[in-house]
């Protein structure tokens, strides 16, 4: 049985979605910046609120594709953390920015409009998030 899209609602700011894909991704691995927020204390995933902790590997489990762009749109693409190419691609999705590393790189795009910096974006089975300094 194949798993439906996670799709964002009609005019939802709130999930994180690439509006293009790149045909192939075009990184396997690198550095890149993600936004987050703070759950007393403690670095969380701006739009689902899963506890992030610093300074080792983390793996997305998620298994239902992404849908692509607008609310309405019928192309998927595989989920894993989205990781902004550059600092100011987070503009928007919240005030503490932190550099991380990524690997296993699933897919590769744009994400940005209605108010949010558009940006180069990763899409990665894992990260790490730096220690803050």
């Amino acid at each position: 049985m194949q798993e439906r899209p996670v799709r964002s609602a009609k005019g939802d700011k709130g999930l994180v979605c690439l509006d293009t894909v790149d045909k192939k991704p075009t990184v396997t691995e690198g550095e890149g910046w993600k936004a987050f927020s703070i759950h007393r204390g403690v670095l969380t995933a701006t739009c689902m609120g899963t506890l992030m902790p610093e300074g080792k590997w983390l793996k997305d489990r998620n298994k239902r594709p992404i849908a692509c762009g607008s609310w309405d749109s019928k192309k998927t693409y595989p989920p894993g953390f989205h990781i902004a190419r550059s600092k100011s691609g987070t503009r928007g999705w919240g005030g503490n920015v932190r550099k991380v590393s990524f690997r296993n790189v699933v897919a590769t795009g744009a994400q940005g409009g209605d108010g949010y910096t558009m940006c180069r974006y990763i899409v990665a089975r894992e990260i790490y998030i730096h220690p803050k300094r």
